[in-house]
């Protein structure tokens, strides 16, 4: 199993078997390959990517292009000398993220429009206003509490789905 999770994690479709047969990871680990994502599944060459948006704990996101509508591109960074650990809980939080996104519908929730398997990436409604963490870290923000509180209500619910 851990072969397989750095193999993915490392943008690679497959891993050679002892006797050096090539065995695609999503053919023995669907878990793994997201198979409960039903949406499109691309290239990454066919994400184009420009600015920087944001950097998080395990992932950059830039502005970019997905045939030819505006989108948010999360690449998902992994160390090289990340522990076994780390790569189990980075790719867990991205397949997870993949499958709870996907799996809502709902005008205030950003939807996934792509997910690349190599490297690990996934392309996301972007969001033209930008960042909401900006909103409420501004004392002056026309949002409300109530407005926050709702926003952060969802996001406990999304959390502990």
């Amino acid at each position: 199993m851990a072969q397989v999770l750095q193999a993915i994690l490392k943008a690679h479709t497959r891993i050679i078997y002892g006797d050096g047969a090539d065995i695609f990871y999503e053919d023995i680990c669907p878990d793994i390959a997201i198979a409960s994502y039903k949406g499109p599944r691309v290239q990454f060459d066919d994400l184009s990517c420009e600015d920087e948006l944001g950097r998080g704990g395990f992932a950059t996101v830039r502005k970019g292009k997905f045939k030819g509508s505006p989108v948010a591109v999360k690449v998902i960074r992994v160390e090289e000398n990340a522990t076994r650990h780390e790569v189990d809980t980075i790719f867990s939080q991205f397949r997870r993220e993949i499958v709870a996104q996907s799996t809502f519908s709902h005008p205030n929730i950003v939807a996934v429009k792509a997910v690349s398997m190599e490297p690990l990436a996934v392309a996301l409604e972007l969001c033209s206003f930008g960042e909401l963490y900006k909103y409420f870290r501004n004392p002056s923000s026309k949002y409300s509490w109530a407005f926050a509180l709702k926003v952060l209500t969802f996001y406990c619910y999304y959390e502990n789905s």
